[in-house]
Protein backbone atom coordinates (compact mmCIF):
# COMPACT_ATOMS: atom_id res chain seq x y z
CA UNK A 1 0.00 0.00 0.00
CA UNK A 2 1.29 3.45 -0.66
CA UNK A 3 0.17 6.29 1.10
CA UNK A 4 0.39 9.73 0.15
CA UNK A 5 1.36 12.30 2.72
CA UNK A 6 2.57 16.53 3.48
CA UNK A 7 6.15 16.10 3.54
CA UNK A 8 6.35 19.59 4.16
CA UNK A 9 5.12 18.18 8.04
CA UNK A 10 8.06 16.49 8.51
CA UNK A 11 11.10 17.80 7.28
CA UNK A 12 14.32 16.80 8.66
CA UNK A 13 18.30 17.63 7.86
CA UNK A 14 18.95 13.83 7.30
CA UNK A 15 17.40 10.49 6.80
CA UNK A 16 19.09 6.81 7.82
CA UNK A 17 17.82 3.98 5.80
CA UNK A 18 18.15 0.14 6.51
CA UNK A 19 17.55 -2.59 4.75
CA UNK A 20 18.06 -6.19 4.38
CA UNK A 21 18.18 -9.11 1.85
CA UNK A 22 18.90 -12.14 3.11
CA UNK A 23 22.16 -12.04 5.18
CA UNK A 24 22.77 -8.64 3.62
CA UNK A 25 22.50 -4.96 4.84
CA UNK A 26 22.18 -1.82 3.21
CA UNK A 27 22.48 1.47 4.80
CA UNK A 28 21.84 4.27 3.30
CA UNK A 29 21.85 8.29 4.46
CA UNK A 30 21.02 11.37 2.71
CA UNK A 31 21.79 14.89 4.05
CA UNK A 32 20.21 18.30 2.66
CA UNK A 33 22.91 19.48 4.96
CA UNK A 34 26.90 20.36 4.31
CA UNK A 35 28.85 17.40 4.17
CA UNK A 36 29.92 15.87 7.53
CA UNK A 37 30.26 12.40 9.25
CA UNK A 38 27.06 10.87 10.75
CA UNK A 39 27.12 7.82 13.71
CA UNK A 40 24.70 5.53 13.11
CA UNK A 41 24.24 2.65 15.65
CA UNK A 42 24.87 -1.02 14.48
CA UNK A 43 23.89 -3.35 17.04
CA UNK A 44 21.10 -4.58 14.67
CA UNK A 45 23.71 -6.33 12.97
CA UNK A 46 24.33 -8.73 15.71
CA UNK A 47 27.44 -10.41 16.59
CA UNK A 48 30.21 -11.29 13.72
CA UNK A 49 32.77 -9.92 11.44
CA UNK A 50 31.29 -7.28 8.60
CA UNK A 51 33.05 -6.25 5.61
CA UNK A 52 31.78 -2.50 4.98
CA UNK A 53 31.58 -0.70 1.17
CA UNK A 54 31.30 3.32 1.38
CA UNK A 55 30.16 5.01 -1.41
CA UNK A 56 29.73 8.42 -1.47
CA UNK A 57 29.54 11.52 -3.71
CA UNK A 58 33.25 12.99 -5.34
CA UNK A 59 33.89 15.69 -6.95
CA UNK A 60 35.03 13.51 -9.88
CA UNK A 61 31.50 11.49 -8.90
CA UNK A 62 31.12 8.45 -7.01
CA UNK A 63 33.62 7.16 -4.46
CA UNK A 64 33.58 4.20 -3.30
CA UNK A 65 35.81 2.48 -0.05
CA UNK A 66 36.15 -0.92 1.09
Amino acid sequence: MTARIDGRQYLLPTATFARRDKDRWFLGSVSQAAAGTERVALDFLGAGRWRVEVVRDGQGGLVRES
